[in-house]
């Protein structure tokens, strides 16, 4: 695969939103070309630079950490917007979705609270808001591209990323020369979900001979949470990288 004409197109584009830096292009295309050399298999695979286009796969990320979705934090509006975002972009890729599931989504739900008593192992002193919120529906985005062997396409190269992050802050800091408080979360983690997003594109178009399935989580900002079962529908999985 052609990985210098990419990265040289990545950095040319100029790409530079206010709560991202360069750096951020550099992880962006090598987790993604290193995402590609494993599952391609083939010598004859394209170049990234004939398959994507700038925008195919820098628009996820600019718009993952813009402050329109506020952060995804969780329980707010802003995380499903990520999703169906996500979701229309899996969709528009191609790619199918897991049976089993709810389209591209899979549901799950948990009740929070500012501090869950529950998950407490010992006494604290401490003044700390106890009413429940509410329920709250949580989504893993899931998508996969079946591959061309026969026998192979029952193996499972497993490419994900969480989209979540912590939200806005209580009180505006600072930043670049105005006040911010939200959290954009450009490198946690919307690099890597739009890295998943742009690898669903490549291998919709140029299936490799075993199946990828691209898994975007919520709700890694809150380890305790269950994420689901999203491998219960994989027979075999070869590999699993998760960024």
């Amino acid at each position: 695969m052609n990985y210098s004409f990419m990265l040289y197109r990545l950095v040319e584009s100029g790409f530079r939103p206010r709560c991202l830096s360069g750096k951020l292009l550099l992880p962006l295309s090598f987790l993604l070309f290193g995402w590609l050399a494993l599952a391609a298999q083939s010598k004859d695979a394209n170049p990234i630079a004939q398959v994507l286009t700038d925008d195919q796969i820098l628009a996820p990320l600019q718009y993952l950490a813009s402050d329109h979705l506020r952060g995804r934090h969780i329980g707010l509006p802003e995380i499903d917007t990520a999703a169906e975002y996500i979701a229309d972009q899996f969709r528009r890729a191609g790619t199918k979705t897991v049976p089993g599931q709810d389209g591209y989504y899979q549901v799950f739900n948990h009740q929070f609270s500012p501090m869950n008593r529950s998950r407490m192992d010992r006494q604290v002193a401490a003044n700390i808001p106890w009413t429940r919120i509410r329920g709250v529906t949580l989504k893993n985005i899931l998508a996969y591209v079946p591959g061309t062997d026969p026998i192979l396409n029952s193996q499972y190269i497993i490419l994900s990323a969480h989209y979540d992050h912590v939200g806005v802050a209580d009180s505006a800091v600072m930043e670049n020369g105005k006040m911010d408080s939200i959290f954009n979360g450009a490198r946690d983690n919307a690099t890597g979900a739009a890295a998943v997003v742009a690898a669903a594109r490549y291998f919709a178009r140029h299936p490799p001979k075993r199946s990828i399935l691209f898994i975007c989580y919520t709700a890694e900002e809150e380890p305790k949470w269950t994420k689901g079962d999203p491998y219960e529908k994989v027979w075999q999985t070869l590999f699993g990288k998760n960024q």
